[in-house]
This record gives C-alpha cells, structure tokens and sequence, in this order.
C-alpha cells in the first residue's frame, strides 16, 4: 500500500507543499509489496540530488563566466599601459 504523501508526489495532487514529505526510513515491518515504494523513493531522491547538481553546475558556470567579463573589462582598461608583444618582438 503506498503512502498518501508519495501518492501525492507522483501525482502531483499536493497543492498546499513544494516538495512533499518522504518517509526514507519505514519501519521494519516493510513487506515484499513495500519494495517497490522503496525503490521510487530512492530514484525520488536521486532525482533531486540530480537537479540539484544541474542547478549548482549552473551557477557556479554562471559566475566562472561573470569573473571573466571583469577580468577582461580590467585587462582591457589597463591595456594602454604596456607596449603590444607584436611591437615588443618587432613585428609592427
């Protein structure tokens, strides 16, 4: 017999929580019919750990990209300071 809060999180009748509460740890008395319970609450966890990591992998890319337009703005500005390596190495 599954869960009402499971029930709720594969059907997606749970209007009043985000993410509807799991119980990852059932009590001993788990039969062979609760094994497949089981089983969609871990790949319900794996799930979100997943999105989770996307999410992260994305900000973090986001703010590796925003680090660089600043670095670039800086070397940009002070550009004017040092002589070009074509000057330097007598191309120009």
């Amino acid at each position: 017999m599954a869960d009402s809060s499971l029930t709720g999180a594969l059907t997606g009748d749970s209007s009043d929580q985000l993410m509807p509460k799991i119980n990852l740890f059932p009590s001993s008395s788990s039969s062979a019919s609760d094994a497949s319970v089981d089983l969609i609450r871990k790949l319900q966890v794996q799930h979100d750990i997943d999105i989770n990591i996307k999410g992260l992998q994305k900000d973090l890319h986001e703010e590796r990209l925003k680090q660089l337009r600043e670095d670039l703005k800086t070397i940009e500005s002070t550009n004017w300071r040092y002589p070009s390596v074509d000057k330097l190495i007598g191309l120009n």
